[in-house]
Protein backbone atom coordinates (compact mmCIF):
# COMPACT_ATOMS: atom_id res chain seq x y z
CA UNK A 1 0.00 0.00 0.00
CA UNK A 2 1.42 3.39 -0.98
CA UNK A 3 1.27 5.64 2.10
CA UNK A 4 1.42 8.91 0.16
CA UNK A 5 -1.35 7.96 -2.26
CA UNK A 6 -3.52 6.66 0.60
CA UNK A 7 -3.27 9.86 2.62
CA UNK A 8 -4.36 12.03 -0.29
CA UNK A 9 -7.86 10.50 -0.51
CA UNK A 10 -8.11 10.62 3.28
CA UNK A 11 -7.45 14.36 3.19
CA UNK A 12 -10.07 14.68 0.47
CA UNK A 13 -12.58 12.72 2.55
CA UNK A 14 -11.93 14.90 5.59
CA UNK A 15 -12.33 18.03 3.50
CA UNK A 16 -15.57 16.78 2.00
CA UNK A 17 -16.96 16.04 5.46
CA UNK A 18 -16.15 19.51 6.76
CA UNK A 19 -19.51 20.95 5.58
CA UNK A 20 -21.27 18.43 7.82
CA UNK A 21 -19.29 19.84 10.73
CA UNK A 22 -20.05 23.36 9.57
CA UNK A 23 -23.74 22.46 9.48
CA UNK A 24 -23.48 21.99 13.24
CA UNK A 25 -22.05 25.40 13.90
CA UNK A 26 -21.37 27.70 10.98
CA UNK A 27 -21.35 27.99 7.24
CA UNK A 28 -21.81 30.54 4.51
CA UNK A 29 -24.45 30.31 1.85
CA UNK A 30 -25.68 32.25 -1.13
CA UNK A 31 -28.81 33.97 0.11
CA UNK A 32 -30.28 33.90 -3.38
CA UNK A 33 -32.53 31.22 -4.81
CA UNK A 34 -31.16 27.69 -4.52
CA UNK A 35 -31.01 25.76 -7.77
CA UNK A 36 -33.43 22.88 -7.96
CA UNK A 37 -36.04 24.42 -5.64
CA UNK A 38 -39.08 25.90 -7.33
CA UNK A 39 -40.27 29.26 -6.09
CA UNK A 40 -43.36 29.49 -3.91
CA UNK A 41 -46.13 31.89 -4.82
CA UNK A 42 -45.66 34.09 -1.76
CA UNK A 43 -44.03 34.40 1.65
CA UNK A 44 -46.65 32.32 3.32
CA UNK A 45 -47.36 32.53 7.03
CA UNK A 46 -47.42 28.75 7.04
CA UNK A 47 -43.92 27.90 8.20
CA UNK A 48 -42.82 24.38 9.02
CA UNK A 49 -44.53 22.99 12.11
CA UNK A 50 -45.51 26.52 13.16
CA UNK A 51 -48.40 28.81 12.22
CA UNK A 52 -45.99 31.70 11.67
CA UNK A 53 -42.51 31.89 10.15
CA UNK A 54 -39.74 31.08 12.59
CA UNK A 55 -37.70 33.93 13.99
CA UNK A 56 -34.35 34.35 15.69
CA UNK A 57 -36.12 33.81 19.02
CA UNK A 58 -38.19 30.77 18.02
CA UNK A 59 -36.06 28.87 15.49
CA UNK A 60 -33.93 26.87 17.91
CA UNK A 61 -36.85 25.65 20.02
CA UNK A 62 -38.65 24.48 16.86
CA UNK A 63 -35.59 22.70 15.45
CA UNK A 64 -34.80 21.01 18.77
CA UNK A 65 -38.36 19.72 19.06
CA UNK A 66 -38.18 18.32 15.53
CA UNK A 67 -35.47 15.87 16.58
CA UNK A 68 -37.51 14.33 19.40
CA UNK A 69 -38.99 11.70 17.06
CA UNK A 70 -36.65 11.87 14.05
CA UNK A 71 -33.13 10.57 14.61
CA UNK A 72 -32.40 8.83 11.28
CA UNK A 73 -32.22 10.21 7.75
CA UNK A 74 -30.80 9.82 4.26
CA UNK A 75 -28.26 12.40 3.11
CA UNK A 76 -26.82 13.54 -0.21
CA UNK A 77 -23.78 15.81 -0.29
CA UNK A 78 -22.50 17.71 -3.32
CA UNK A 79 -19.44 19.96 -3.26
CA UNK A 80 -18.63 21.91 -6.41
CA UNK A 81 -15.34 23.76 -6.73
CA UNK A 82 -14.26 26.49 -9.09
CA UNK A 83 -12.43 23.96 -11.28
CA UNK A 84 -15.68 22.45 -12.53
CA UNK A 85 -15.19 19.21 -10.61
CA UNK A 86 -17.51 18.10 -7.85
CA UNK A 87 -17.47 15.64 -4.97
CA UNK A 88 -20.61 13.55 -4.64
CA UNK A 89 -21.67 11.50 -1.61
CA UNK A 90 -24.78 9.76 -0.43
CA UNK A 91 -25.63 7.70 2.62
CA UNK A 92 -27.54 7.55 5.88
CA UNK A 93 -27.28 9.08 9.35
CA UNK A 94 -28.30 8.08 12.85
CA UNK A 95 -28.16 10.94 15.34
CA UNK A 96 -28.21 11.02 19.13
CA UNK A 97 -27.26 13.56 21.78
CA UNK A 98 -23.53 12.87 21.70
CA UNK A 99 -22.64 11.37 18.33
CA UNK A 100 -23.77 10.94 14.75
CA UNK A 101 -23.15 7.58 13.10
CA UNK A 102 -23.09 7.54 9.31
CA UNK A 103 -22.45 5.33 6.32
CA UNK A 104 -21.58 7.02 3.02
CA UNK A 105 -20.33 6.26 -0.44
CA UNK A 106 -18.29 9.15 -1.79
CA UNK A 107 -16.94 9.83 -5.27
CA UNK A 108 -13.93 12.16 -5.47
CA UNK A 109 -12.59 13.17 -8.91
CA UNK A 110 -9.27 11.49 -9.58
CA UNK A 111 -9.60 9.24 -6.53
CA UNK A 112 -12.55 6.97 -7.29
CA UNK A 113 -15.22 5.68 -4.91
CA UNK A 114 -14.68 5.77 -1.16
CA UNK A 115 -16.68 3.83 1.44
CA UNK A 116 -16.92 5.87 4.63
CA UNK A 117 -18.43 4.89 7.97
CA UNK A 118 -18.43 6.80 11.26
CA UNK A 119 -19.47 4.60 14.19
CA UNK A 120 -19.09 5.46 17.88
CA UNK A 121 -16.81 8.39 16.95
CA UNK A 122 -14.39 6.18 15.00
CA UNK A 123 -13.92 6.83 11.27
CA UNK A 124 -13.57 3.84 8.93
CA UNK A 125 -12.51 4.62 5.36
CA UNK A 126 -12.03 2.22 2.44
CA UNK A 127 -10.20 3.98 -0.39
CA UNK A 128 -9.10 2.70 -3.79
CA UNK A 129 -5.56 2.40 -2.38
CA UNK A 130 -6.36 0.68 0.92
CA UNK A 131 -6.11 -2.85 -0.43
CA UNK A 132 -9.77 -3.65 0.18
CA UNK A 133 -9.38 -2.81 3.88
CA UNK A 134 -11.02 -0.11 5.98
CA UNK A 135 -8.55 2.30 7.54
CA UNK A 136 -9.51 3.03 11.15
CA UNK A 137 -8.99 6.58 12.41
CA UNK A 138 -9.75 7.75 15.95
CA UNK A 139 -10.10 11.57 15.71
CA UNK A 140 -9.20 11.90 19.40
CA UNK A 141 -5.91 9.99 19.07
CA UNK A 142 -3.23 12.69 19.09
CA UNK A 143 -0.57 10.14 18.15
CA UNK A 144 -2.29 9.49 14.82
CA UNK A 145 -1.17 12.07 12.22
CA UNK A 146 -4.49 11.70 10.36
CA UNK A 147 -6.69 12.24 13.43
CA UNK A 148 -6.65 16.03 13.27
CA UNK A 149 -8.19 15.95 9.79
CA UNK A 150 -11.38 14.46 11.23
CA UNK A 151 -11.37 16.16 14.63
CA UNK A 152 -13.84 18.94 13.79
CA UNK A 153 -16.37 16.46 12.46
CA UNK A 154 -16.09 14.38 15.64
CA UNK A 155 -16.31 17.41 17.92
CA UNK A 156 -19.49 18.67 16.29
CA UNK A 157 -21.30 15.45 15.44
CA UNK A 158 -23.87 15.10 18.20
CA UNK A 159 -27.11 16.93 18.86
CA UNK A 160 -25.80 18.48 22.08
CA UNK A 161 -22.80 19.96 20.28
CA UNK A 162 -24.92 21.09 17.36
CA UNK A 163 -27.43 22.85 19.58
CA UNK A 164 -24.70 24.37 21.76
CA UNK A 165 -23.16 25.88 18.63
CA UNK A 166 -26.48 27.21 17.35
CA UNK A 167 -27.43 28.63 20.75
CA UNK A 168 -24.08 30.40 21.02
CA UNK A 169 -23.65 31.57 17.44
CA UNK A 170 -27.07 32.16 15.89
CA UNK A 171 -27.56 35.90 15.38
CA UNK A 172 -30.41 36.21 12.89
CA UNK A 173 -33.07 34.09 11.17
CA UNK A 174 -34.87 35.58 8.18
CA UNK A 175 -37.75 33.85 6.42
CA UNK A 176 -37.42 34.06 2.63
CA UNK A 177 -40.28 32.09 1.07
CA UNK A 178 -42.30 28.90 1.05
CA UNK A 179 -41.30 26.62 -1.80
CA UNK A 180 -40.88 22.95 -2.70
CA UNK A 181 -37.98 20.53 -3.03
CA UNK A 182 -39.09 17.44 -4.90
CA UNK A 183 -42.46 16.54 -3.42
CA UNK A 184 -41.72 18.24 -0.09
CA UNK A 185 -43.09 21.60 0.97
CA UNK A 186 -40.33 23.57 2.66
CA UNK A 187 -39.63 26.99 4.11
CA UNK A 188 -36.48 28.80 3.07
CA UNK A 189 -34.58 30.79 5.70
CA UNK A 190 -31.25 32.56 5.84
CA UNK A 191 -29.41 31.85 9.10
CA UNK A 192 -26.68 34.30 10.15
CA UNK A 193 -24.10 32.82 12.51
CA UNK A 194 -21.28 34.34 14.56
CA UNK A 195 -18.45 32.05 13.47
CA UNK A 196 -16.15 32.41 16.46
CA UNK A 197 -18.96 32.05 19.01
CA UNK A 198 -20.36 28.92 17.35
CA UNK A 199 -16.98 27.20 17.11
CA UNK A 200 -15.96 28.25 20.62
CA UNK A 201 -19.06 26.47 21.95
CA UNK A 202 -17.59 23.29 20.41
CA UNK A 203 -14.09 23.89 21.76
CA UNK A 204 -12.83 25.02 18.34
CA UNK A 205 -11.16 28.15 17.04
CA UNK A 206 -12.20 29.84 13.81
CA UNK A 207 -9.71 29.07 11.01
CA UNK A 208 -7.61 31.95 9.78
CA UNK A 209 -9.43 34.02 7.17
CA UNK A 210 -12.91 32.86 8.22
CA UNK A 211 -15.42 35.77 8.18
CA UNK A 212 -16.72 36.99 11.53
CA UNK A 213 -20.31 36.27 10.48
CA UNK A 214 -21.49 33.72 7.96
CA UNK A 215 -24.82 33.11 6.28
CA UNK A 216 -26.27 29.89 5.00
CA UNK A 217 -29.53 28.94 3.39
CA UNK A 218 -31.67 26.51 5.37
CA UNK A 219 -34.76 24.75 4.05
CA UNK A 220 -36.98 23.25 6.76
CA UNK A 221 -39.71 20.72 6.08
CA UNK A 222 -43.23 20.74 7.51
CA UNK A 223 -41.89 19.35 10.81
CA UNK A 224 -39.12 21.99 11.06
CA UNK A 225 -36.46 19.39 10.18
CA UNK A 226 -33.52 20.18 7.90
CA UNK A 227 -34.38 19.31 4.30
CA UNK A 228 -31.61 21.20 2.54
CA UNK A 229 -28.66 23.40 3.46
CA UNK A 230 -26.73 25.40 0.86
CA UNK A 231 -23.26 26.58 1.83
CA UNK A 232 -20.31 28.36 0.32
CA UNK A 233 -17.07 27.38 2.05
CA UNK A 234 -13.68 28.61 0.85
CA UNK A 235 -15.00 29.17 -2.66
CA UNK A 236 -16.72 25.79 -2.89
CA UNK A 237 -20.48 25.56 -3.28
CA UNK A 238 -21.90 22.84 -1.08
CA UNK A 239 -25.38 21.38 -0.98
CA UNK A 240 -26.56 19.02 1.75
CA UNK A 241 -29.94 17.35 1.13
CA UNK A 242 -31.52 15.43 3.99
CA UNK A 243 -34.72 13.42 3.73
CA UNK A 244 -36.44 10.16 4.74
CA UNK A 245 -36.42 11.31 8.35
CA UNK A 246 -37.32 8.56 10.81
CA UNK A 247 -36.99 5.68 8.35
CA UNK A 248 -34.87 2.64 9.31
CA UNK A 249 -31.18 2.82 8.40
CA UNK A 250 -28.36 0.26 8.36
CA UNK A 251 -24.91 1.36 9.55
CA UNK A 252 -22.56 -1.56 10.13
CA UNK A 253 -19.03 -1.55 11.51
CA UNK A 254 -16.63 -3.34 9.15
CA UNK A 255 -15.65 -6.86 10.21
CA UNK A 256 -12.47 -7.02 12.30
CA UNK A 257 -10.53 -8.73 9.52
CA UNK A 258 -11.45 -5.85 7.19
CA UNK A 259 -9.98 -3.14 9.46
CA UNK A 260 -6.40 -1.93 9.38
CA UNK A 261 -4.47 1.02 10.78
CA UNK A 262 -3.55 3.88 8.42
CA UNK A 263 0.09 4.06 7.28
CA UNK A 264 2.16 5.97 9.81
CA UNK A 265 -0.46 5.65 12.57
Amino acid sequence: MNATRTRLPLRAVAGALLPLALLAGCGSGDSGDAGGASEGSSQSAESGGSDEPLTTDTAMDAIKAAYDDSRTAAITLTIGGGNGQSIEAEGVLEIDEQTTDMAMTMTIPGQGDIDLRVIDEIVYVQTPDSGGKFLSVDPSDESNPLAAQFSQLADSSGLDSTFDAFDAGLRDVEFQESTTIGDDEVDHYVFTVDTAAALEAQGQQAPQGMPEQLEYDVYLDSEDRFRRVDLEVAGSQTRIDIDKWGEPVEIEKPADDQITEPPGA
